[in-house]
């Protein structure tokens, strides 16, 4: 059932982005990097390997996943901020969403990388803002194929030293806040590098720990108490300590993923889980999107007032009717390209992959 906990982890970055509240977001990014460790150390060692052949298969069928979704999202944003930036500011939906203008911004439109320095940063102007959590994902990748995802010992020692050095980022993150680099200082222990890597080698751990942790069974009262545990530690603990809300995150977030590996379902219950988790993606890159054409729309017939305000930043902020509206536009458009551009996407990501596979050889 990964495909329903991916779309409900998208979700909860737009709860945080359109809808205001705060931390939520960062802990769906982190459940994401866990979840992309079991996966990825899954498919590493069931289907690709690490030889030259399986690695380039993986790499093919890792572009096909995520650049075309990416490109056709850009697109779509570029041509309407070009259309619409003279009637309202796209900044106003995000700092970030504006024009592109400098190379570094071109460049990392078009190939994500570059959105981030290791996690560290993000460019001034991007077509889609989130996407600097996949540039880091790239960089995971790498991580995964050189060391993390070859054997049960390399994930438990990645884990090991990036546990070993989180207090010495939370050090540096205080000190960088206390000089007044407060976005900076919050990168430090989430987005940054060995920060990033602590979520996903625990992912890439429990991938290998899967059969000693099988009784680990996703029932609906443990589903309940794990999804109470992150509103809890998003809404309250956060305020007292948001590095310890992400901290406690972790425990709860293991808990989801093996239990969710084990969970069997019907072909019909299949299918539909696969469509749930093929919106994931689109609906993370595009909500950015889809609010500001909401507010282009609620504009020129005259109900802007009733979707965002502006507020003391200069910045829109939503009603309670713009949350609803812009997460069905979001959901609509996500479901769009699922069925039109994602699913399709499948069939030919794996067959491309077989096919250079085998043409560089049976090496593992």
């Amino acid at each position: 059932m990964f495909g329903a906990y991916r779309l409900i982890l998208a979700i909860l970055v737009v709860v945080t982005h359109i809808g205001h509240v705060e931390v939520i977001a960062g802990l769906a990014v982190w459940a994401f990097f866990m979840l992309s460790g079991f996966l990825i150390t899954g498919v590493l060692n069931t289907r690709y390997g690490f030889g030259l052949p399986g690695l380039s298969g993986f790499a093919v069928s890792r572009i096909l996943r995520l650049y075309p979704t990416y490109w056709l999202i850009a697109l779509i944003a570029f041509a309407i901020i070009a259309s619409y930036r003279v009637e309202i500011d796209p900044s106003l939906v995000n700092s970030a969403f504006q024009p592109l203008t400098e190379f570094r911004d071109w460049f990392s439109g078009i190939f994500i990388v570059g959105h981030t320095f290791a996690g560290l940063g993000r460019v001034e102007r991007a077509l889609s803002p989130p996407v600097w959590a996949v540039d880091v994902e790239l960089w995971l990748y790498v991580i995964s194929c050189v060391l993390v995802s070859r054997s049960r010992r390399a994930a438990k020692w990645a884990f090991l030293i990036c546990l070993g050095l989180f207090p010495f980022l939370w050090v540096g993150a205080k000190t960088l806040i206390r000089m007044g680099e407060v976005d900076l200082g919050g990168q430090l222990i989430y987005s940054f590098l060995p920060a990033a890597l602590l979520p996903y080698s625990i992912g890439a751990f429990l991938w290998f720990m899967r059969d000693k942790l099988a009784q680990v069974k996703a029932t609906p009262l443990g589903l309940f108490i794990g999804g109470l545990g992150i509103v809890v530690l998003s809404l309250w603990v956060s305020r007292a300590s948001v590095t310890a809300a992400y901290v406690l995150s972790l425990p709860i977030f293991g808990y989801l993923t093996i239990s969710l590996s084990s969970v069997r379902s019907t072909p019909a219950m299949k299918r539909l889980d696969d469509l749930l988790g093929h919106m994931s993606y689109p609906m993370y890159l595009s909500h950015y999107l889809c609010a500001y054409v909401v507010i282009v729309i609620s504009g020129r017939f005259g109900y802007l007032v009733h979707i965002a305000i502006s507020d003391q930043n200069s910045m829109f902020s939503y009603t309670a009717l713009g949350f609803f509206v812009i997460t069905l536009a979001v959901l609509m458009f996500s479901l769009l390209i699922a069925m039109l551009l994602e699913q399709p996407m499948v069939r030919l990501r794996h067959n491309a992959a077989r096919k250079l596979s085998m043409r560089l050889g049976p090496e593992r």
